[in-house]
């Protein structure tokens, strides 16, 4: 009975220091109270500092060097040899570092302040978005390479110096606490990260004297003490993820204190409840923006190798779900092994795709999966490379086995991501439609629903765009004119924008549409896609799209608008296109490949083109309607001889293929393929659409029959029909 009093008193006691801490800084006395008698070599330190606190703080810090040989993502003692490496592998990276360097001594002193205003060395203001760099400090990784580069001293202090300033602005309550908080758990969690690797980099210094290091594990012990206490509640989204994997790397790297399982066991906790809850069963993260995918595949990653660095056992859910995340991945992969851009992709703002082989590379290496490797690097990138051990970065340098994936069209269900391919070549042809919404944080989502991206012959031919958040134009990229999606009236679907409150430039829709799927179904030969979305509800326009993907290699996508008023029906289409023959679009690539846009159903369209930050735009326009589809093939050519060459009345050849278009019926036609496709209207009350296989019986041997069918009066269909 005694011992459970003692152990409720000295928790109590525990509690009441890491509540101090949230506002002061831990004495040195905390420290070695605080101090677990489990490690008979950790027992030894503590009775040293009933007598002598300086012998502690170096026999502690000693401690510490010693099990961080082991227990940290690479090896200090084998810096040297490491870093000659680093340099043969990466020669180009002092070139990065010193530039970084340079971008943030120039900023800040030494001795920092934490809270705007600031003037910044160079005499103007500090910006909110600097601040949060300042905050986040990934520049110190570049100064602590940087000193091994010139063997400069002052570097080792300009980090000192650094850490102290914030130590002293928490204790002074004088740092940013609003929309730029400086211990916001995002920026706090990715601090602990840079600030371990800095440490890591510097142990074999002279320069970093035992003093330092303990004051580094000062500063670490408060940083977990505001961690713990600012995750206590789950929120969705990576800032709540980034600031317990910092919990995380502290519980597990300072695990000698009496309230690091605590705080370890939380951040598992809550960690896994994050995967539970934000990575969907299809493996994709919930917020569905490739970049945040990935940015969450990192976050895990680090928990996940230390984990098993230090033998602490993680659920199962989390591996499970981590391995679906890289699935995931491979499922939206293009046939030249990159990925789409989707939703707020951030890395190289106006780029029309992302890298993959990065990732890929961790995932070959933490699961040894021969279709991970495929897409994997030939080398780890520079700043992984200092977060595996030896052995597996070994795994790089031996020949692993590669296997191409033998998937087809997929879908990710749950996030709204309908990807159709027809192969895995270099050539193949590759859409992904957007057709989901994140019901619990929407914030990177773009108005592009319904929104299509497309991609043959080696080039993307139907980009979306990577942004930036302090630019400009970043509300304009992150809206429909910059999308290959339908418009009424010009109406965008990103409405009700609002701003954050730091100032940062990050922005959001507070209104986008709601999609409803009609039906999907792939087969070896084609697929096809229906779905719908209200933001037209609210001025009376009901709104479909359809898009069936014939696998010799076209689409068509249909768009279909009812309404009892008149309005403008739009289709934007993303590239610089040009007029050929005053009936369809063409862009061409350096390749000489190229995209032809038919509009299929003869009707009065208005054509305009536009242009911004180097890219362009096509808007195909039908006004004065109140029901109307626009019916367009989108038929990419590999060369010169493949372009469409069509007469006046839209007919003519594609290609191998033969197209006949009149006022009622469109029929595409192969000799050597086996597709026929008609597109039949009605009287303009309905739409019939009918595949079948060439050298069948009869005609009437239909794979597909009714694929869509639906009147236009108002009639809403309760089922499409696959006969």
């Amino acid at each position: 009975m005694k011992n459970i009093f003692a152990i409720i008193f000295i928790t109590s006691i525990q509690l009441l220091s890491q509540s101090a801490w949230l506002t002061d800084l831990p004495t040195n006395k905390e420290i070695f109270e605080s101090l677990s008698v489990e490690n008979p070599e950790i027992v030894t330190i503590k009775k040293v500092a009933e007598s002598d606190v300086d012998e502690a703080l170096k026999k502690l810090a000693a401690y510490y060097r010693e099990k961080f040989s082991n227990s940290y993502f690479f090896d200090w003692k084998k810096f040297e040899n490491k870093f000659d490496e680093y340099k043969n592998l990466y020669p180009t990276q002092i070139e990065s570092h010193s530039l970084r360097k340079n971008l943030h001594l120039d900023l800040f002193p030494a001795t920092a302040n934490w809270k705007l205003p600031i003037l910044a060395l160079n005499g103007e203001n500090i910006s909110a978005y600097q601040l949060r760099h300042l905050a986040r400090q990934h520049k110190m990784i570049d100064i602590a390479f940087m000193y091994h580069y010139e063997k400069d001293p002052r570097y080792v202090k300009y980090f000192i110096d650094q850490m102290l300033s914030l130590n002293v602005a928490f204790e002074e309550n004088n740092y940013a606490q609003d929309g730029n908080g400086v211990f916001e758990y995002f920026r706090a969690g990715y601090r602990v990260l840079n600030w371990f690797l800095v440490h890591n980099i510097f142990l074999k210094s002279e320069h970093y004297s035992d003093a330092n290091q303990f004051e580094f594990i000062r500063t670490m012990i408060y940083h977990g003490a505001v961690l713990r206490e600012n995750t206590k509640d789950f929120n969705p989204g990576n800032h709540h993820t980034k600031g317990l994997v910092g919990l995380f790397i502290i519980s597990t790297l300072l695990n000698e204190f009496e309230f690091s399982r605590e705080w370890q066991n939380h951040s598992i906790e809550m960690l896994t409840e994050h995967l539970s809850k934000e990575v969907n069963d299809d493996g994709f993260q919930f917020e569905r923006s490739i970049h945040y995918h990935i940015g969450d595949i990192d976050n895990y990653f680090y928990v996940y190798y230390l984990a098993k660095l230090n033998s602490v056992k993680l659920p199962d859910v989390y591996r499970s779900r981590f391995y679906s995340m890289f699935e995931s991945l491979i499922k939206m992969a293009l046939p030249n092994k990159m990925l789409p851009v989707q939703q707020d992709d951030t890395d190289a703002p106006w780029a029309e795709f992302n890298r993959l082989e990065e990732t890929m590379k961790l995932g070959s290496i933490l699961f040894d999966n021969p279709i991970f490797s495929y897409f994997a690097g030939d080398e780890i990138s520079a700043s992984k490379y200092w977060y595996f051990r030896d052995a597996d970065l070994q795994k790089v340098n031996n020949k692993t086995e590669r296997d191409r994936p033998t998937i087809g069209s997929e879908v990710l269900s749950e996030t709204g991501y309908y990807i159709m391919r027809n192969g895995w070549a270099k050539d193949d042809a590759y859409m992904i439609i957007s057709a989901g919404l994140s019901d619990t944080k929407p914030d990177h989502q773009h108005g592009d629903m319904l929104g299509v991206y497309a991609y043959a012959n080696g080039n993307v031919i139907l980009p979306n765009y990577q942004v930036r958040y302090f630019l400009d134009d970043f509300k304009f990229f992150k809206n429909s004119f910059t999308k290959n999606v339908a418009l009424v009236d010009s109406i965008p679907h990103g409405q009700n924008w609002k701003g954050n409150s730091g100032g940062s430039g990050f922005g959001k829709w507070l209104k986008l549409p709601n999609p409803t799927i009609l039906d999907w179904k792939s087969t070896k030969n084609y697929d096809y896609f229906a779905a719908s979305h209200d933001v037209y509800n609210s001025i009376g326009v009901k709104y479909r799209r359809e898009v069936i993907f014939v696998k010799a290699g076209y689409w068509i996508v249909i768009d279909n608008f009812q309404s009892e008023d008149l309005h403008s029906y739009q289709q934007i289409w993303q590239g610089h296109f040009d007029e050929e023959e005053e009936r369809f679009f063409r862009t061409t690539f350096a390749d000489g490949s190229g995209l032809d846009i038919i509009p299929l159903n003869n009707s009065n369209y208005r054509f305009t083109k536009d242009s911004f930050r180097g890219k362009g735009n096509l808007v195909v326009e039908n006004t004065g309607k109140s029901n109307f589809n626009i019916v367009t093939m989108l038929y990419p050519f590999h060369d010169f001889d493949q372009r469409a060459i069509l007469d006046e009345s839209g007919s003519g050849s594609l290609g191998s293929l033969t197209l006949e278009t009149n006022q009622t019926s469109i029929n595409i036609e192969g000799d050597d393929q086996y597709y026929d496709l008609r597109i039949t209207e009605n009287g303009g009350n309905s739409l019939l659409l009918n595949y079948s296989e060439k050298n069948k019986s009869t005609q009437n041997d239909l794979l597909l029959k009714g694929i869509y069918y639906y009147n236009y009066a108002g009639k809403e269909i309760d089922k499409i029909d696959h006969r």
